[in-house]
Order: structure tokens, then sequence, then C-alpha cells
């Protein structure tokens, strides 16, 4: 059956707060749409207060097929395409190739930037892609021959939380509500919804010492990637997302330094098992400054945890310990915790990365 997570954000204990129910939401939009994969539907709920939030689905595919061959530099052939029924391409979103199978294709969960424009000019069966975008986990190159594949819209902030915010303008003062989303390279950036003088919803962004507009283009949140939310508002923040659960890897490069993550699948994610097990991306060390840290809410939304990579010298795997600084001592290594770490689906958390990691791919739950 369909399931619906409902996912509220640091006000009661964690554990109830990512209960997972179930509920029959039939089809999403035009038969096949959804290309046989059932509906779900996402409910994050936003406290007041601070939170990490992901999105442990995708929007429904608009496009479906196999690449015939690579069309050098930056366009591809599709053969056997079945569209949803939707007018492809989009003109008022920003859309993506992921590709989904076969199970041993090299490039299964990878994805590529759509040129939506190009796109638009190009012969029957032919999608161009954007090579200057930063969400492309990958360049393209002739072995995508074979694999298949399929196009969906991005989620974006004003796409998830937008419709919402439109009813509560009059709470939109400055620094109300405020939204951290990752950077390639660099460290997350802040934007905020606010209302206009002349009405409506507005999303600035400070950049070098003043206000911009933002384009909903730029507040994309690609799967595998949390925001950081700081709300002021005075009561819940309530939205929605109808799409459909991911069922192959998900590629998600790493920059050195902090990436906000969440595990793109709806189940819960345990650390050093579905996540974060050893492997040649994780870097441990005896040290803990050394090592790879992840940092997350804990279960009663008191306290902001953080684990490190614990690996001795000449070890050949380490375990996830958590990392104490009481007082402002200098940060130690605290026991190996008794149970497993459980993130629950739509959970964020900050993993910081001694070095990049370009091949980082989550996999799903393990049975």
């Amino acid at each position: 059956f369909p399931v619906t997570i409902s996912c509220m954000m640091k006000s009661i204990p964690r554990q109830s707060l990512f209960s997972c129910a179930l509920s029959l939401l039939g089809m999403l939009g035009t038969p096949g749409s959804l290309f046989g994969q059932a509906a779900t539907a996402y409910l994050p709920v936003v406290e007041p207060g601070r939170s990490l939030i992901g999105v442990p689905l995708d929007y429904p595919p608009l496009l479906s097929g196999n690449i015939s061959r690579f069309l050098p530099p930056s366009s591809l052939q599709l053969a056997e395409s079945d569209s949803s029924g939707e007018s492809w391409p989009l003109s008022s979103h920003h859309c993506y190739l992921e590709i989904v199978g076969p199970f041993n294709h090299p490039w299964l969960g990878h994805r590529l930037e759509l040129d939506e424009v190009a796109t638009r000019k190009a012969g029957a069966g032919v999608v161009a892609l954007d090579l200057a975008s930063t969400l492309n986990t990958a360049w393209p190159r002739p072995d995508l021959a074979g694999a298949s594949v399929v196009i969906r819209p991005h989620l974006t902030l004003q796409g998830l939380f937008e419709k919402n915010l439109s009813y509560r303008l009059a709470e939109l003062r400055a620094e109300a509500l405020k939204f951290w989303l990752s950077a390639a390279g660099g460290p997350p950036w802040l934007v905020e919804p606010r209302s206009s003088p002349q009405g409506g919803l507005v999303w600035a962004a400070l950049s070098k010492g003043r206000i911009r507009p933002v384009q909903e283009g730029e507040t994309i949140l690609p799967p595998g990637k949390s925001v950081q939310v700081e709300s002021r508002l005075l009561t819940t923040l309530r939205t929605s997302l109808t799409g459909v659960p991911k069922t192959h890897p998900c590629r998600s490069p790493l920059s050195a330094g902090p990436n906000l993550l969440a595990y793109p699948y709806p189940a819960p994610m345990r650390l050093g098992f579905d996540w974060g097990n050893p492997s040649p991306g994780v870097i441990g060390s005896s040290e803990v400054r050394n090592s790879d840290q992840i940092s997350f809410w804990s279960q009663d939304a008191r306290r902001f945890l953080t684990y490190g990579y614990f690996q001795p010298s000449g070890s050949p795997q380490g375990i996830w310990r958590e990392i104490r600084s009481l007082g402002g001592s200098v940060p130690s290594w605290g026991a190996q915790p008794p149970q497993p770490v459980i993130l629950e689906p739509g959970e964020g958390w900050i993993y910081r990365k001694i070095s990049a990691d370009p091949n980082h791919t989550f996999n799903p739950p393990k049975p």
C-alpha cells in the first residue's frame, strides 16, 4: 500500500515525530503518470525552532525511456520513450534525467541536469544537458548508452513551502523563517521567504551585504540533501508533497566540510548499516579532529549530537562513536552506542567531511 510519512520537527520526542501510517492515496495525475508506482504522501511539519528536513520521495517522472546514444558534446538520444501525459518539456520547471537501470549499469543512480530551452529546440527524442550545472553527478560519456532513464521536475523550496506560506504573509517579517541550502564546494547559504510590500511572497538571499531576489531554480533540493530551517513563526508550519519512493542507488557527491544530507528513501536510516558503513569514502581516525563527523538532533530534541568515525591506525574498519565536549573542553570520544543510531524518514543531518567524496552513494535500505 502507499505510505503517508508524517514528520513533525523538534517539539516532542523524535521517535513519535516521524511516525509512518498506512493510507490509501490512489494514483497521481494522469493514468500512467507514475509508471506503475503507487503514490506516497510526505507531510513535514515544522515547529518553531531549528530543524533539518529532508524529502524521502521524488516527484513522479514526466518521461521514461532508454538512452540509445550519446550525442557529443551535451545531448542524448532516447529510444522507446514513454510520456506521463504531461506537456514535455516543461517551461516553468527545472528538470533532471536520472539513470534508474539496469542494475549493473555503471551510471545507475547518476543524475544529469537538463537544458530545457535547448531541449525544446532539439529534434524528436533528443534531450540537451546543462553541462555547466553543479548538480550534475558526473560528466556525460558514450557509455551512457543502454541506460534506462526517467526525467523528473526538481523539488524546490518554493514548491514545497510556498503554497502554505502564501496564507501567512503577515507573519513573514525579516528573519521570521530561514532556510540554509547546500552549495557545491562551499558552506550552506541562506534563503528567506518574505512578504512583499506590493503584496505576495518573495524569496530573498543576502549577497555581498545586499538583499537580492532568488529564483526558483536556485532553491533546488536534490535527492539526498536536506535543508536547515530556523523558524521564529509563532505556530506550526505544515506542508505536503505527494511523490514516489526511490528504489535504486542515489549518487550524491560530497564536498570537504559541511554537507546537509538526508536519507533519500522512506525508511529509517541505521547509521553504519544503511549508510555510513565502512567504505573507501568514509574517513576514520583515532583523533576526533581527523575523522568524518555526523551531527543531528537527539531523540528528545534537546541535544544536538555529533558522532565521529573512530578507526585506530591499522584497523581494517571503524565504528561510529559519540563525540563529547563538556564545558568547552577539547572534544573526545564517548562510548560506542549500545544500540544502532537510527534517523527517521525525512530527518536531516550535517555530515562534515575531512575530504571530498565525488563517488558518495546512498543505497536502498537493507532487509
